[in-house]
């Protein structure tokens, strides 16, 4: 999911896309998908947890680069707050985005019978 939307961040002009991916095998075969479909210059498959990221690891801690515009996340699933999404997210917001950056999806309804 996550490779899946980086290429449509890409394809819709995106200037510059990381996606995480902690196993390091899927991360290298992510990359090279993404060399092999003409990415390879505008997203970077990082092998690490998105809550391991900084902005100075990705190159953004200085210019005109702030912090990411859009973060995309696919850890839902089933279960809404498995996975640490809580604190996945929260480190997202204070470190890797900008002031005014959106979340995809932007929300999560729990529904409990």
């Amino acid at each position: 999911t996550a490779i899946a939307s980086a290429a449509a961040a890409a394809a819709a002009t995106a200037a510059d896309v990381v996606c995480c991916e902690k196993n390091s095998i899927l991360a290298g075969l992510s990359a090279e998908l993404m060399g092999m479909n003409g990415f390879s210059e505008t997203i970077r498959v990082a092998p690490a947890l998105s809550s391991d990221l900084e902005l100075a690891m990705l190159g953004w801690e200085t210019g005109d680069r702030p912090g990411a515009d859009v973060l995309v996340t696919e850890i839902f699933g089933d279960a809404p707050f498995s996975e640490s999404v809580l604190p996945s997210l929260h480190h997202a917001f204070q470190v890797l985005a900008c002031s005014s950056a959106r979340c995809v999806p932007c929300g999560v309804r729990v529904v409990a019978a």
